[in-house]
């Protein structure tokens, strides 16, 4: 006596998960660094480095380009700064 069980299911829902999968790593490799990505995948919770008087800010400023694009880099560090 056997028991034979439809897998086929089981095995579209497998392949779109492992899609999704692929296209957020690519989406991940395309914007981050390899290493960034890679410890990022290894564990999300937290990514944060110690450097000795360095600050490193990433942010999503509201119109940037449109108040940046004709500024000089000293005049952008200044608006930076006051941030």
């Amino acid at each position: 006596v056997g028991f034979v069980k439809d897998i086929t299911d089981q095995k579209k829902k497998l392949h779109l998960a492992e899609s999704e999968r692929d296209a957020s790593d690519a989406l991940l490799y395309n914007i981050l660094p390899e290493h960034i990505a890679n410890r990022l995948k290894e564990d999300p919770s937290h990514i944060a480095d110690l450097y000795g008087n360095t600050t490193i800010l990433f942010a999503d400023i509201v119109g940037f380009t449109d108040r940046t694009s004709l500024m000089s880099p000293q005049e952008l560090v200044v608006m930076l700064n006051d941030i």
